[in-house]
């Protein structure tokens, strides 16, 4: 079986222990299979081995797959670093006018029209938007409120429930519905 080719790179968490990397000034060491990347830290752990050095004897996927499965277990890590998470709360305008038409730059990657304006809370981006438009939030025409992940996603109050739930959060104004209260 051919070897997953090792490389340097910088990447937000590690897969194996799940700390965040991204400000570390450390390398980290990827293996890329598929269309699927993995990423390990050059932090020691318990067992006084770096988590790439851990990953280094793996030849598949599926045994790079079990080892993560394996840690996390022992480790009690309940869910898998590169999991999709909420980042902010967002608001989706639809009708908002757009003068020059190439919104695939500015909007997530799942909005072909309109405008979504991301905050820290939902009231803060309703202020902005009245700020920039002199509008209230019903003259600006039909509008979503949600979340952006960081999967570069706009979701709705359900589905963010969903991905919240599915990362250990908990919901405590609405089972069903997301608020940005839930968060932070």
């Amino acid at each position: 079986m051919k070897r997953i080719e090792l490389k340097y790179m910088n990447i937000t968490y590690c897969d194996l222990c799940g700390i965040d990397i991204s400000n570390s000034g450390e390398l980290s060491r990827t293996f890329k299979k598929s269309s699927k990347t993995y990423v390990f830290c050059d932090n020691l752990n318990e067992d006084n081995k770096t988590c790439s050095m851990i990953a280094e004897n793996i030849h598949t996927e599926e045994e790079l797959i079990e080892i993560i499965n394996t840690f996390h277990k022992k480790n009690n890590i309940e869910k898998p670093a590169n999991m999709e998470r909420i980042i902010s709360a967002a608001i989706w305008y639809k009708e908002f006018p757009i003068f020059n038409n190439n919104t695939k730059f500015r909007n997530p990657i799942n909005i072909t029209e309109g405008a979504v304006f991301c905050g820290y809370r939902h009231n803060t981006i309703i202020a902005l938007v009245n700020d920039l438009t002199n509008k209230r939030q019903f003259e600006l025409g039909e509008y979503t409120q949600g979340f952006l992940t960081t999967e570069n996603r706009f979701v709705d109050r359900a589905e963010a429930a969903k991905i919240h739930k599915k990362n250990g959060g908990k919901t405590q104004y609405d089972k069903d519905e997301l608020f940005s209260e839930d968060l932070y």
